[in-house]
């Protein structure tokens, strides 16, 4: 995993102006298949990868994270005390960790299962068209988490030039994390 700062990732051609939708992709690290997303959700899913992934504490965590995704990840997981409360009746195991505290990529829930970050191989269906899915697509099913679409890498020439033709500005993105 690389420690570089992708929170100003931009796309990697001069920035032109354009009325085309954009896409992005790359190969999934764990299959031979290709996953297509806007460059705005690659980012989102790139900077929680990365927040995951190159945090050593909690306060480091928190900040790369966000707090509202943090918020949406932790709300019912920790206590935070209030002054009111017995210091006796508090549980040390619930309290929310110090910034200082070491942090690490399975205290966050559903990362070591594979449902944290999303996974954007069942979003494909909302970016590609139907009818490029139904002619480089087959359509699976994960056991645990559902459906999904499967675009072989082999077809990567053929899918992009099939979604230029329909008007896309289509760009690989090995540079983020996102599948």
């Amino acid at each position: 995993m690389s420690n570089k700062d992708t929170s100003q990732l931009a796309p990697t051609k001069s920035p032109q102006v354009s009325s085309r939708p954009h896409l992005v992709f790359r190969s999934a690290p764990h299959m031979d298949a290709l996953v297509f997303t806007s460059l705005e959700r690659a980012l989102e899913i790139d900077r929680l990868h990365r927040a995951i992934s190159d945090s050593k504490t909690w306060g480091e965590f928190r900040t790369k994270i966000g707090s509202a995704e943090y918020a949406r990840l932790f709300e019912d997981q920790f206590y935070r005390p209030q002054p009111d409360d017995d210091p006796e009746d508090i549980n040390e195991d619930v309290l929310e960790p110090k910034d200082g505290d070491p942090f690490t990529s399975d205290a966050v829930p559903g990362f070591c299962d594979g449902d944290y970050p999303p996974w954007l191989a069942q979003e494909i269906g909302q970016y590609v068209p139907r009818n490029i899915l139904s002619q480089f697509a087959e359509r699976d099913s994960s056991v645990l988490n559902g459906p999904l679409y499967k675009i072989d890498s082999k077809h990567k020439e053929a899918v992009v030039k099939a979604l230029t033709d329909a008007g896309f500005l289509v760009e690989e993105r090995k540079d983020l994390e996102f599948w």
